[in-house]
């Protein structure tokens, strides 16, 4: 934690300023940073998988493109212990999608995490999980794409992500999410489940999209230009939770209840948007190894 402050600081001295779009800095304050400096992801501050017992990893659908929507196989986040998809240099973190042969773990996430089979996988991916929750305050993420070829109207593509969750009765705010192959548009989204104080005597937390208790808000935005480094971010506070791309305020969400959402871990991968969706790992599409490059993540808080 020293190690932490004292870094931040550092950040502060070196000119790093508080500048939530439309905001004035001095009301905040920098409360975590990390430049991805050195060589090596900062295993103090982050996980290289879920930490709820899930390994090697969530699976996501992959489509055969010989036989349209058919599921064919799926991919992995592989073993926490090897971070060849995780890696730092050169001033950046970059998380890579690989075409490479495993044994993966499926998770059927509409049956409450539980139902697990093995599968062997042609791809394997990448991903950071914070250790600590965080609550409200302004999130950014500095990132750029590889360059890649448009996915038929069809198909959605596997996406890069960042998001928060929290697994509790389920809390989520997804920053963004890339979900259509063709214009490379985002998708911004909130979810919870009513938890059993707003449900009188009711004190069953059902984690899925079709349990009645479950809400959510969801935003659509803009083509994401490849091969560019964008910023992006969210202030989350009391009542509300706004979306910014490139400094554009592209969403606000005051839906109901949001102020129940609890602390929550911060997330950045490379997985499918749905557990659904017919994901787009081919040769004939995308160009592997696929890397999702990330400068910086930062979170300020108001002072």
């Amino acid at each position: 934690m020293q190690k932490l402050v004292a870094f931040i600081l550092v950040l502060i001295t070196n000119g790093i300023a508080a500048q939530p779009p439309g905001e004035d800095s001095t009301a905040w304050k920098l409360t975590f940073a990390d430049e991805f400096n050195g060589d090596r992801i900062n295993l103090s501050l982050w996980r290289t998988s879920f930490d709820w017992g899930q390994h090697p990893g969530n699976m996501v659908s992959i489509c055969n493109y010989n036989q349209p929507n058919e599921i064919k196989e799926p991919e992995a986040w592989i073993d926490p212990s090897d971070t060849h998809n995780v890696k730092v240099y050169d001033g950046t973190l970059k998380l890579y999608t690989r075409e490479e042969n495993t044994t993966g773990d499926f998770w059927d996430w509409d049956k409450g995490y539980f139902n697990v089979t093995k599968k062997e996988v042609t791809h394997t991916t990448g991903l950071i999980f914070s250790k600590q929750k965080y609550y409200h305050g302004y999130y950014e993420m500095r990132f750029k794409l590889p360059k890649a070829p448009k996915f038929p109207m069809t198909y959605a593509p596997f996406g890069p992500d960042f998001w928060l969750f929290e697994g509790d009765c389920w809390h989520e705010i997804d920053g963004f999410e890339f979900i259509n192959g063709q214009d490379r548009t985002i998708t911004s989204n909130i979810h919870y489940v009513i938890p059993p104080t707003m449900m009188g005597a009711d004190t069953v937390c059902e984690n899925t999209f079709t349990t009645p208790k479950h809400k959510s808000d969801y935003k659509r935005y803009i083509s994401v230009e490849d091969n560019v480094w964008h910023t992006f971010g969210f202030n989350w506070e009391k009542g509300r939770v706004t979306f910014y791309l490139d400094g554009v305020n592209y969403f606000t969400s005051t839906m109901e209840y949001i102020d129940s959402l609890a602390p929550m871990r911060m997330v950045a991968g490379i997985a499918s948007p749905l557990s659904s969706t017919c994901v787009g790992l081919n040769g004939l599409f995308t160009k592997f190894p696929y890397v999702f490059e990330i400068d910086y993540i930062r979170i300020w808080e108001k002072r």
